[in-house]
């Protein structure tokens, strides 16, 4: 419960984390990992349809923490200005914890992105919020960006209220707390193949190490077939190439003969034909005659520099550099 707490942000710190260590009491990677509650896809989209239904600062801020992974003490202490429309971003500067501001759990403030979607949410209550301030006649807008009725921040067992009542509504566990959505944002995000220093800047964690004991087993595992995709692309990149007709269409293969190829020795990558062109100089002559019916232009996987080869009227098979 301590530790959930600090999670939350209700609390900054966990009194009885270091007596548990002392006594061995401390939980296993694989034990935390279980004991981690998240809603699958469906249920988080069954979520926010029954959180749309509540009024539009509950709605707005319960799409914000499943939306961002924040913490719920982060978004508490959210202020309208962290909200950045144009690059679709909120920045993370400070908490709300135990009645006071404080900074992140991390220590420092962060950048995260956000949906869409989210910034569709944000902005219809931005315009609500200037517009309760008219009807309520307050002279300034209050400082936070979720607040209750008195202008001040939302109390965190308010909040807890809101979402057990919205978690019944769409028929879900109500064992679900709003770190829960934290733990949903960044499973999904992993499951979805997001890289885990993504997540992690996402998430505010201090370290990568922490992101994956924490989320590991949502990472994908891979498959056998990696490893067979792994021979198809040296293959494809050491194996004959077409070359193209008259008419565009690719036509036959270079040469079964691997001396009269062009092999791409003095690079650490292979070229590929990639564009049909006539070349602006001739440099080198190579060995052998290929019947070539156009230049072809070999591109680099690095920098601009592009080979060409041709067969000229006299027959012989020359290099080009451009």
């Amino acid at each position: 419960m301590l530790r959930a707490a600090v999670d939350d942000g209700v609390l900054l710190s966990n009194p009885a984390e270091k007596l548990g260590r002392q006594l061995r009491l401390v939980a296993s990677k694989a034990t935390r990992q279980e004991e981690i509650k998240a809603m699958t896809r469906e249920q988080r989209r069954a979520f926010l349809d029954a959180a749309a239904q509540e009024p539009l600062r509950y709605h707005a801020l319960l799409f914000t923490l499943a939306g961002t992974g924040m913490r719920l003490g982060e978004c508490l202490g959210l202020e309208p200005e962290d909200i950045h429309q144009a690059t679709q971003q909120i920045r993370v500067a400070r908490a709300w914890l135990d009645g006071q501001v404080t900074t992140p759990k991390s220590g420092h403030g962060r950048t995260i992105d956000i949906s869409r979607k989210l910034s569709e949410v944000l902005s219809r209550w931005d315009l609500e919020r200037t517009t309760e301030k008219l009807r309520r006649g307050w002279a300034e807008m209050p400082r936070w960006l979720y607040y209750s009725d008195a202008g001040t921040p939302l109390d965190d067992s308010n909040v807890r209220k809101v979402m057990t009542r919205v978690l019944k509504r769409a028929k879900l566990p109500v064992h679900f707390t709003p770190h829960c959505l934290r733990h949903t944002h960044a499973s999904l995000m992993l499951q979805e193949g997001e890289s885990p220093a993504y997540v992690q800047r996402q998430l505010g964690h201090a370290s990568i190490q922490l992101t994956v004991d924490t989320y590991g087993k949502w990472l994908p595992m891979g498959s056998k077939g990696a490893v067979d995709r792994l021979d198809e692309v040296a293959a494809d990149q050491s194996g004959s190439k077409m070359v193209a007709t008259s008419g565009g269409e690719p036509s036959k293969l270079w040469s079964w003969r691997e001396e009269s190829n062009l092999q791409p020795v003095v690079y650490k990558t292979t070229a590929l034909p990639i564009e049909l062109r006539q070349p602006a100089c001739i440099f080198n002559s190579l060995r052998g005659s290929v019947k070539v019916s156009r230049s072809v232009r070999y591109g680099l996987s690095h920098g601009s520099i592009w080979l060409e080869r041709r067969e000229p009227l006299g027959g012989l098979l020359q290099d080009t550099i451009g």
